[in-house]
């Protein structure tokens, strides 16, 4: 029987701190792009997978950012960076990168307790991707925690977040203020 080697960093998150500038922030976060209220995806048992809107589990807004060549310097420094900490870290088998979404929560803007894999196309997500974009002096609560482990990651803005898609996470309520992060996900075939 072939020796398998064990993984310390699959249950782990990574921090990349000022992955982004903070003028690189202020221009990803205000870019002129079309705002629309996020959904929730849900696994369901007589369909790959459904998106709708539920406030009672997620409130923000969302903009998609589009692969553009204006927006081409975020697409490039993320795969980089990427394919650099898989090699180092994860081992996963990547082959694409989900187009981003700017994520804005408001007032009183949450995401309950959820994974980012799932069914049918949530199937290839293998790592999430989050981007603090606003100053942490812009908003109270917000915080984005990982678990089991009950990890609260430091909101410093530019900072990047990578962990993987299997591990539960929350947003909690923004109490005051607006929080601004960039989302992404990075796919592969679906685990084996």
């Amino acid at each position: 029987m072939q020796s398998l080697s064990a993984n310390p960093y699959l249950t782990r998150h990574l921090v990349f701190e000022h992955f982004f500038s903070a003028e690189e922030c202020e221009q990803i976060a205000f870019a002129d792009l079309t705002v629309y209220q996020a959904e929730v995806n849900y696994t369901l048992p007589e369909k790959a997978s459904l998106s709708q809107v539920n406030l009672q589990h997620r409130n923000a807004l969302n903009k998609a950012v589009p692969r553009l060549p204006q927006y081409e310097w975020i697409y490039a420094r993320l795969i980089h960076k990427i394919h650099e900490l898989n090699q180092t870290y994860y081992h996963f088998k990547l082959t694409a990168m989900s187009d981003p979404q700017i994520l804005e929560y408001q007032n009183t803007g949450f995401y309950g307790t959820h994974v980012d894999i799932g069914t049918g196309e949530l199937s290839n997500r293998k790592l999430t991707l989050v981007a603090f974009l606003s100053p942490p002096n812009d908003y109270l609560g917000g915080e984005l925690l990982i678990k089991p482990a009950g990890i609260v990651v430091p909101n410093q803005q530019g900072n990047l977040v990578v962990f993987p898609a299997f591990l539960p996470h929350e947003v909690r309520p923004v109490t005051q203020g607006i929080r601004r992060s960039l989302v992404s996900w990075i796919l592969g075939e679906s685990f084996k």
